[in-house]
């Protein structure tokens, strides 16, 4: 039941890291609004524009690669302890990281 039950929570993570992975994309393609507003880009035809600087950007975006990375790394880690039966505490680390980076990317683009 252990077993099963790491498995599920490892697959979660790992299937929580695509929609990260298209968040960041997304970030990273949108103009921010200084430079919208100085007519450096033209705003997307979605509108809407990123609410910073271009440094900020690029760390949301960084950090939520991180984070998407981390959720795959810790699906790895859920296999591993599923298959070999161990008590999963690296696990439960492991599975911690992503959202903590999840969390720094949205702190940083509070700012």
């Amino acid at each position: 039941m252990k077993r099963v039950a790491i498995a599920l929570i490892a697959l979660l993570l790992g299937l929580g890291a695509l929609p990260v992975i298209g968040a960041a994309g997304r970030i990273s393609e949108q103009p921010t609004c200084r430079d919208v507003n100085r007519a450096r880009a033209e705003e997307p035809s979605g509108g809407g524009c990123f609410e910073g600087s271009t440094i900020r950007r690029a760390g949301v975006a960084g950090l939520l690669y991180c984070a998407a990375g981390a959720a795959i790394l810790a699906m790895v880690i859920g296999a591993a302890a599923a298959l070999r039966n161990s008590r999963g505490t690296l696990f439960a680390l492991a599975a911690l990281l992503p959202v903590a980076l999840f969390f720094g990317a949205y702190g940083v683009a509070r700012l």
